[in-house]
């Protein structure tokens, strides 16, 4: 808005006329006298715009870039507090990694569906699915035993084919620095550099229920309920020690071998033979 020329009225001065107005201040003659303001905040306490409209106009603007500011400040407040627990965030997650104890039953396995089978080996992310029921019924579940140490476990069923068929198709580690019970959104990533998509063939020899006894100790092969289920540690070197027999190329048989050196290490494990023949393992 252009002040050069405006009349204003002055509580003890009375009526003057603009003559300069600069970004923070105003300079207004009031006849022989010449006064300058600090300019906007003269027009809360001293001045006003002696044309009615032209006041109503300044009022809206100075609320306006008042809204504006003040949509500012809180934007940097809300930043700063979202750096602020980003970092409080950072800092228990860095000691939670520099403390946390290997879980004997820290790795996990999926059931995946006929879309997660395609999709899988392209996007290398499993979801902890939903809470079924309670206060936070809905929001993204949390697998809060995993930890760097943990692998996931990918398994697939040929439809119509009995739960005893059960095939391992793959297997990643989690990323170096994952832990579960930050993982808001529920997805579970992959570690880059541990990933193990076997072959068809490697999978035909690889079932599940093979590896995997049921707390119940009943030998059964079931599966009613639930996306996933914790594992045990062990079972898990057995499967990759396995898979690395079962791979038919060096470079399968490589990454396998690498994926299971890294697992082992980090679940103070040492690494397990091969089973061959696939018994029922009992550890």
């Amino acid at each position: 808005m252009d002040f050069i020329g405006k009349k204003v009225t002055h509580k003890t001065f009375g009526e003057g006329t603009v003559t300069k107005h600069e970004e923070d201040s105003l300079e207004v003659s009031f006849g022989t006298e010449t006064k300058f303001f600090i300019f906007p905040d003269a027009f809360e306490k001293f001045l006003t715009l002696s044309d009615p409209t032209e006041a109503q106009q300044f009022h809206d603007l100075t609320v306006a870039k008042e809204q504006i500011m003040q949509a500012e400040q809180l934007k940097a407040q809300e930043e700063a507090t979202l750096r602020r627990t980003k970092q409080e965030r950072q800092v228990t997650k860095e000691k939670l990694l520099s403390t946390y104890k290997v879980h004997p039953k820290s790795q996990v396995v999926f059931r995946c569906d006929a879309t997660e089978q395609k999709e899988i080996f392209t996007t290398w992310t499993m979801f902890a699915g939903t809470i079924k029921s309670g206060v936070h019924k809905g929001e993204p579940s949390k697998l809060i035993r995993l930890y760097p140490n943990s692998a996931v476990l990918l398994t697939a069923l040929a439809h119509g084919r009995p739960e005893e068929e059960r095939r391992i198709i793959g297997a990643y580690m989690v990323p170096a620095n994952y832990i579960g019970k930050f993982a808001t959104n529920g997805a579970i990533p992959a570690n880059e550099s541990y990933k193990l998509q076997l072959s068809t063939e490697a999978s035909k020899q690889l079932l599940f229920w093979n590896y995997y006894t049921s707390d119940k100790g009943n030998g059964k092969a079931t599966w009613n309920s639930g996306k996933h289920r914790y594992f045990d540690n062990e079972w898990m070197a057995q499967i990759l020690a396995d898979a690395e027999h079962f791979e038919e190329t060096s470079e399968q048989k490589e990454q396998a071998a690498k994926f299971l050196a890294y697992f082992c290490k980090l679940n103070e494990l040492h690494p397990p033979k091969s089973t061959k023949n696939q018994p029922q393992l009992t550890l």
